[in-house]
């Protein structure tokens, strides 16, 4: 055991991080590739004369998926914008402002679809896919935004109220433009001919642009928690502005597909933003209360395990506080000092019920115990010898004492601990032997004859020395024993 203990474990120390990354379920992996098989089926089909003419996208339909899809941009943003935390990563808010300008760009697309009420200006085609366009081309960017880098924590308020203002700007701008000046859009749809080469070029650079994000994103999946939903959403993304390069009238097979494909890719950016933001902390909570749990029961056993150490060693071990004061006392301790750990846990240095004499047979002062002496040194204790009075006619019991400080973290005395031996039995011998050799050398001493004694060194660097002189030798000599042992003599 060290003497001196300068500081305890950090039991506040931070836990180690719990990964958050959760894999995909199998049926949302099958869920994709039976959505993939669904699109080139209809793709590869050919023309259903039966539905000629039949108008499978009709306007309520087409208002109730948007409507749908609306609410869960405007969802996604308000969860990670009112879950913010000054550690996440920024991504989350890059993605959550595309999706809101996604949501408010969409009620204007739903709102100029054919068929419904002018809307500042008369609903048509071209106005609904000028907004659709700018709403596509908001998600694809935010997507390839967050996949490009890892975005540092947006800590300042002023920051996060900056990127919603400029996203609130961008959005009126389209509105601006699709509302007020529509003669600045390239042409998109021709009545009788259907999609013009733009639109169907924008839809394949949005295309474009999706599958760059999906393949940095799958870069990405081990820094990124939820990356694998991401992927999922996007490549439905995909799916659904395929079919829209592929209708030739707004209400026909093909845009009602894209509008389903949209509607299920929505829902898993929602679930994996939800995920993230909501149920992950909570996870990762309930991870690290487990990590804390079990760090609580392996220090309850590691205390168990010492106690029942302490509490069979077979020297005695007592720990003092700061003042003094007892708290506590292994058996062999309580043995030794004749006391049940209800008499003496608690109690103060100073005790009055407490006797002890030093090696004299004197009484020790409270100044001279053990503990007050490392309270006022600082210091460790070695081999203090002090004789433990149990009852008054009763020979002392005696013991060998060690004492050290325990320091906190901030260097103060936070416990003394101080471990003695019984030696009852070891000074008795030794006083014997003191006295036997007093009654020797008595005897020696009217003795006629010139005695002297050698004591040897046990090592090889100190030379031997006389030990005793009879009366006899210091008159021959002229010499006493303190001349026979000066170096060089």
């Amino acid at each position: 055991m060290n003497d001196t203990v300068r500081s305890r474990p950090d039991r506040d120390a931070p836990l180690p991080a719990v990964p958050g990354r959760t894999p995909e379920p199998a049926w949302a992996n099958a869920l994709a590739i039976g959505l993939a098989l669904i699109f080139l089926a209809t793709w590869l089909a050919p023309p259903l004369t039966a539905l000629h003419g039949v108008e499978i996208m009709p306007i309520w339909l087409h208002t109730v998926m948007e409507t749908f899809a609306i609410a869960i941009s405007l969802m996604i943003f308000g969860v990670v914008w009112n879950s913010h935390a000054r550690e996440r990563a920024g991504s989350l808010v890059i993605l959550a402002c595309a999706f809101l300008a996604a949501g408010l760009i969409d009620i204007a697309h739903t709102l100029s679809y054919r068929g419904m009420p002018d809307f500042v200006t008369a609903a048509g085609p071209e106005k609904a896919i000028n907004f659709w366009l700018a709403a596509r081309l908001a998600v694809a960017a935010g997507l390839l935004a967050i996949a490009l880098r890892a975005w540092p924590p947006i800590a300042s308020e002023r920051a996060r109220v900056g990127m919603l203002a400029g996203t609130l700007a961008l959005i009126g701008g389209v509105w601006w433009l699709g509302l007020f000046q529509p003669g600045l859009w390239p042409r998109t749809f021709i009545e009788g001919q259907g999609l013009t080469a733009f639109k169907v070029g924008m839809e394949y650079l949005i295309v474009a642009v999706m599958v760059l994000a999906m393949i940095l994103l799958r870069r990405r999946r081990e820094d990124m928690p939820e990356a694998g939903k991401l992927i999922l959403a996007t490549f439905v993304t995909i799916l659904g502005e395929l079919c829209f390069t592929l209708y030739s009238n707004v209400t026909d097979l093909m845009n009602l597909l894209g509008h389903v494909y949209k509607v299920i890719a929505y829902a898993f950016f929602y679930r994996a933003v939800f995920v993230h933001c909501v149920r992950e902390p909570f996870q990762r909570l309930e991870a690290e209360i487990d990590v804390r749990h079990a760090a609580e029961r392996a220090l309850t056993e590691s205390i168990r395990y010492r106690e029942a150490l302490l509490a069979r060693l077979p020297a005695a071990v007592v720990v003092h506080g700061a003042d003094g004061t007892v708290q506590y006392c292994n058996e062999e301790a309580l043995r030794l000092l004749g006391v049940d750990a209800s008499a003496i846990e608690g109690k103060p240095v100073n005790s009055p019920g407490w006797r002890f004499l030093d090696e004299d047979g004197a009484p020790i002062p409270v100044a001279r115990y053990p503990v007050s002496q490392v309270q006022a040194s600082l210091a460790p204790l070695h081999g203090f010898v002090g004789g433990i009075v149990h009852a008054e006619g009763e020979p002392p019991l005696w013991v060998q004492v060690n004492a050290f400080p325990y320091f906190d973290a901030d260097g103060r005395v936070e416990h003394i601990v101080a471990s003695f031996v019984d030696i009852t039995e070891r000074k008795r011998t030794k006083d014997e032997l003191r006295t036997a050799r007093d009654r020797l050398e008595q005897i020696i001493d009217v003795s006629p004859a010139a005695i002297y004694r050698v004591e040897l060194s046990a090592t090889e660097q100190q030379p031997a020395r006389v030990g005793f002189l009879s009366h006899q030798i210091v008159e021959l000599t002229g010499h006493t024993l303190a001349d026979w042992r000066t170096p060089g003599f």
